[in-house]
């Protein structure tokens, strides 16, 4: 079995480096370049960039804050928000994105399947996000900010036969709260799909990421706030478990 994986989530909005509570409230932490180079030394597994203000303005993807990003990162780096089209995503891979996120939506379908059929299923990620209605999980839908009764794990499926090569899932009502991931459902889900599967929302220390990679099977551990948040004021701090950590604790 694979080594399980540890992934830092950047949020950019508007180039700046932000943190979300419930996909809602933000707050500024710094400068992404200079995050990325201290993932740089903290020998980070690989890292995950979502621009948010691209997603939600639809202006596209900003491709010279990618290329910024690129130029300094020395990980494999993933990134979604703003792709749109397929010469969205070849500008990406010639920069020299690794992956690209792109989100579930109806009218991405198609997109998703053309890049899997070009790049292969492993470039492309297709991205979930779950919320919790009255103990029910259900799919969020970023443009109409809610929740629609779709099973999410049905979804992940429906993109796996679309092409894509893992599943990342962000789950909006433990985001940025350090409640804890939802360790049963994501293990449900991983253990459903055949593809690799990447979980984030709700980690509150690295206690919690340890601890899905090693009761879940999850291929990946994600998160935001525990990377970049410290202490009970949420002082910007960017953190990583030390190599030692991470090779004592993971299973």
């Amino acid at each position: 079995m694979n080594q399980k994986r540890i992934i830092p989530v950047l949020l950019v909005d508007n180039g700046r480096l932000v943190k979300t509570k419930s996909f809602q409230e933000k707050v500024y932490l710094g400068d992404p370049i200079n995050t990325i180079n201290i993932f740089n030394e903290k020998e980070v597994d690989e890292v995950i960039v979502l621009d948010i203000s691209a997603t939600k303005s639809k202006s596209g993807a900003n491709f010279d804050l990618v290329e910024s990003l690129y130029s300094e990162c020395f990980m494999p780096l993933a990134y979604g928000g703003g792709i749109s089209s397929m010469e969205d995503i070849e500008a990406l891979f010639k920069i020299g994105i690794e992956k690209v996120v792109i989100n579930h939506a109806k009218n991405e379908i198609g997109l998703i399947e053309s890049a899997a059929r070009r790049y292969g299923s492993q470039s492309v990620v297709g991205a979930i996000d779950i919320i919790e209605v009255n103990k029910d999980k259900l799919v969020y839908l970023h443009d109409s900010k809610k929740a629609v009764q779709n099973c999410p794990i049905s979804v992940a499926k429906e993109l796996v036969v679309r092409g894509v090569g893992e599943i990342f899932v962000n789950f909006v009502d433990r985001d940025g709260l350090r409640i804890g991931y939802d360790v049963d459902y994501i293990d449900e889900m991983a253990k459903a799909l055949t593809v690799p599967l990447i979980a984030c929302g709700g980690a509150a220390e690295f206690k919690d990421l340890v601890r899905l990679a090693n009761q879940t099977e999850v291929s990946a551990a994600a998160a935001g706030s525990v990377f970049a948040l410290y202490g009970k004021y949420d002082a910007p701090l960017v953190m990583y478990p030390t190599y030692e950590y991470l090779k004592k604790h993971l299973n």
